[in-house]
């Protein structure tokens, strides 16, 4: 059965995800096309999360699965960033100070609010899918859930992520119909897809639209948040589907596979990742003849970037899986 489950698994999903996952890490650090990212790097995952959805099971028991694979790991990371900061950063503080410091109950760890946002998607699609039976109904059910994210996002109203949830609640749906109706397998649209993917987006870089959804930020004219987070997010699949008969191109799968990891740890290793990187970059710069830069300018520079992206991400990487070895019991098989 492993065996069967595997050969079905698509590769270029997982490579998909290790693209974006990289991106989610790299749009977080002293990063030149931050904003380019930010316009579809959400969605990208929103989408992939639907493409994997099936409502076989029972609604307890897709309640369960989803519960210990999005939300138990959400409590441990939480408890894991709110004691890291609460020693590390917050010196003589007490506790309660500490908790009525926050704008948001997630700000030790402002990355997990995607887990919160997915798990809610997923349980109302799953309603969705399992007792609807109307595909026009469907397709009304999730343009009434988008124009709600939609009108939360203008008036920057937010309860529990649920605003987060209904602006990708529309690109998870897309994403279960790509894989209903084997899209990308399909060798006779993939070209005008592609055309099309690569309009959309340019079109949010040459209008300089800024995205970002967890401050719910996005384009008062909607179409323009839509079509560039959808455009990138279907150009980095294909990109993905070219890259999968590709030799040396496993370990972005590897790290698509646990990219759920890698979000949930990299925000509190910004900071541990500076002690490896500023000694390098002090070198580098010496080198350049730039010795005369202070830390401050050198850890804002575009080298520092890309040197905390290639330390970050394996070290995200490690820490995570040894936060799920550790324990094992709150993560989905």
């Amino acid at each position: 059965m492993s065996e069967v489950k595997a050969k079905q698994r698509d590769i270029s999903i997982d490579i998909a995800k290790g693209i974006g996952i990289i991106l989610v890490v790299y749009g977080h650090l002293a990063c030149p096309v931050a904003r380019e990212i930010f316009l579809f790097h959400m969605p990208l995952f929103f989408l992939l999360s639907g493409y994997f959805f099936s409502a076989k099971d029972s609604m307890r028991i897709f309640v369960k699965k989803k519960t210990k694979a999005l939300l138990f790991p959400f409590l441990l990371f939480y408890i894991f960033a709110f004691i890291y900061h609460f020693e590390i950063f917050n010196g003589d503080m007490n506790i309660i100070s500490y908790i009525h410091s926050f704008n948001s109950f997630i700000d030790p760890n402002p990355h997990l609010w995607f887990l919160l946002s997915l798990f809610e998607i997923f349980v109302v699609f799953f309603v969705v899918e399992k007792y609807i039976h109307s595909e026009i109904l469907k397709l009304v059910i999730t343009c009434g859930i988008t124009l709600m994210g939609y009108l939360c996002a203008m008036n920057k109203v937010s309860f529990f992520f649920f605003p987060q949830a209904g602006l990708g609640y529309i690109f998870f749906y897309l994403g279960y119909q790509i894989k209903q109706n084997n899209i990308f397998q399909n060798r006779k649209v993939y070209l005008y897809v592609i055309i099309g993917a690569t309009v959309s987006y340019c079109l949010g870089i040459a209008l300089k639209v800024h995205t970002d959804m967890l401050p719910l930020e996005i384009d008062s004219t909607y179409i323009l948040f839509f079509l560039p987070a959808l455009g990138g997010s279907l150009l980095v699949i294909y990109f993905s589907r070219f890259l999968q008969s590709k030799p040396y191109t496993s370990w972005l799968a590897y790290l698509g596979k646990n990219s759920l990891l890698i979000m949930c740890v990299h925000g509190l290793l910004i900071e541990m990742s500076k002690f490896v990187t500023l000694p390098v970059l002090k070198v580098i710069y010496y080198l350049m003849g730039n010795a005369t830069l202070t830390n401050a300018e050198m850890m804002g520079g575009r080298i520092c970037g890309l040197l905390s992206l290639i330390v970050l991400v394996p070290l995200s990487l490690y820490m995570g899986l040894l936060i799920k070895r550790i324990f094992p019991f709150c993560f989905s098989k």
